[in-house]
């Protein structure tokens, strides 16, 4: 393995780390602030202002129309979807648990992995399903519901 490919592993699994931190911090504060939605507002306002301030610092170029109107319309479909995850994990977590939770996202994003891999969706390289990968989807079933059940 090459030293940059380390360095991309120790980043995601350093990202990965924060995923069950940040949901237990966004179920306390929505405990907190009366639910789910107050808690999902509250981040993504910090995340804006934390985020607008950064883009400032960097004294990056607002982009011009004709690219946020070249941009392709699934490229639009992040800001929901991070909603959405962030809302489910505030609500969810606390119910079943955050290694169910955290679980099960990671299973429907290998999953959902595969099959965009599979068909090159999204403008990724295409990865064909192949008997290894299907292994691999399984077993990474048989963890979470191992997890679930113990």
């Amino acid at each position: 393995m090459k030293p940059m490919e380390i360095f991309y592993i120790l980043i995601v699994l350093l990202a990965g780390i924060g995923v069950p931190i940040q949901t237990a911090s966004n179920a306390a504060l929505g405990k907190s602030l009366g639910g789910p939605i107050h808690s999902t507002v509250a981040v993504f306002l910090v995340g804006l202002i934390l985020v607008t301030l950064v883009f400032f610092v960097q004294k990056n170029a607002v982009p011009s129309r004709a690219a946020i109107a070249e941009a392709p319309w699934w490229g639009w479909l992040g800001g929901p979807l991070g909603v959405a995850y962030i809302f489910v994990l505030i609500l969810v977590a606390p119910k079943i648990g955050m290694a169910n939770a955290v679980g099960f996202v990671i299973l429907g994003q290998i999953l959902g992995a595969v099959v965009l891999d599979h068909f090159g969706w999204l403008n990724f390289p295409v990865h064909k399903i192949n008997w290894q990968r299907l292994l691999g989807a399984l077993l990474m079933i048989i963890g979470v519901f191992l997890i679930r059940k113990f």
